[in-house]
């Protein structure tokens, strides 16, 4: 069948590989190109006419840690479409940009249909996450985005990398963030002790509009923020921080 005539999710599948963790497809409608894992969930999507643009808010909100740090290495669980990889390295000039994915056609088909070019500062490894949490600490981040997910049949899985909060928080610079995206609204109270061991600092779940969450802990305190300096980056990035920020609840931001 040509691929031009091939119906699925509301749009038309430009390509679609299957591998042992399942299937992955690109879907095109009339004002996006998607990223599916075999079922109807858009693991990743881009506007066709502008590619830098974040659609999701999941994806905006894990990056509300930009309101307060300018990262100089950011590590990436998870690829997708590159959406987050190709919003960083556009909008930070000065950065090292690790990506972790272990489907090889996944990393193919940012390459071929979601824009992701090639980029001195970009490195991305072949592997699971877990393996690469636990095989060295070698490197620390600014930032580390945590955004894995696979399928099975109808069902979606969030990979959270429980048994690896020690190596992630030792991953971690002094203050730096690390942002989750995750299922669900109502997160275990045993998940989060476990995650409070290991980031003490904080632990703050912001729902988003859709059925996921998006989790940001550190080893330290939550800054002191200033209002305007919030607004300077809203600016310079084009996100919603102090929305956000409200979701967080009471934090002292000057004004």
């Amino acid at each position: 069948m040509n691929k031009s005539t091939l119906k699925k999710y509301n749009g038309i599948v430009l390509k679609q590989a299957l591998d042992q963790h399942g299937s992955i497809e690109v879907v095109e409608t009339q004002l996006f190109r998607q990223l599916h894992f075999g079922n109807k969930t858009i693991q990743s999507r881009q506007f066709i006419d502008n590619p830098l643009l974040l659609i999701d808010q999941y994806t905006q909100m894990m990056l509300l840690p930009l309101a307060w740090q300018k990262p100089k290495r950011v590590l990436i669980l998870g690829l997708g479409g590159g959406s987050l990889v190709k919003f960083i390295l556009h909008h930070l000039n000065n950065v090292a940009v690790d990506v972790i994915e272990m489907r090889q056609g996944v990393i193919d088909f940012a390459y071929q249909y979601f824009n992701l070019k090639p980029d001195a500062r970009l490195n991305i490894f072949t592997m699971p996450a877990e393996c690469f949490l636990t095989e060295s600490t070698e490197n620390q981040y600014d930032l580390i985005l945590m955004d894995l997910f696979l399928t099975k049949n109808t069902e979606n899985i969030c990979v959270t990398c429980q048994d690896q909060y020690f190596q992630l928080s030792q991953r971690l610079t002094k203050n730096g963030c690390l942002s989750m995206n995750i299922l669900g609204r109502h997160i275990d109270d045993a998940w989060t002790k476990q995650l409070r061991r290991f980031f003490p600092g904080f632990q703050y779940i912001i729902p988003t509009r859709n059925l996921n969450s998006v989790m940001i802990a550190s080893k330290s305190a939550f800054p002191c923020l200033d209002f305007h300096s919030v607004r300077e980056s809203e600016e310079k990035f084009g996100l919603s921080f102090l929305e956000y920020l409200l979701d967080l609840g009471d934090l002292n931001i000057k004004v």
